[in-house]
């Protein structure tokens, strides 16, 4: 899932033509933390033990802004939210 929305979000960089991504059951917050994660090279752990330098900090708010700014959707209304 992860390769299908690096993709998604590369080729509507390039393009500029607004995309989605079906996540296939995944959550799209899921989704989304894994972009931030793989775009950054910093892992969830990092986070919450909370030793990030400013620099990496600086780098997470410019990879979450920059992939905002993609126009790229992700639909996860496959997904299941627990509720019958």
């Amino acid at each position: 899932m992860l390769t299908e929305a690096q993709a998604a979000v590369e080729q509507s960089r390039s393009s500029c033509t607004p995309g989605v991504v079906v996540t296939n059951g995944v959550a799209a917050a899921t989704v989304a933390a894994n972009l931030v994660w793989a775009e950054a090279g910093i892992t969830p752990d990092r986070i919450h033990r909370g030793d990030l330098s400013l620099q990496e900090f600086e780098l997470l708010v410019n990879v979450v802004t920059a992939l905002a700014a993609a126009p790229v959707r992700l639909d996860d209304s496959a997904a299941s939210d627990g509720r019958q």
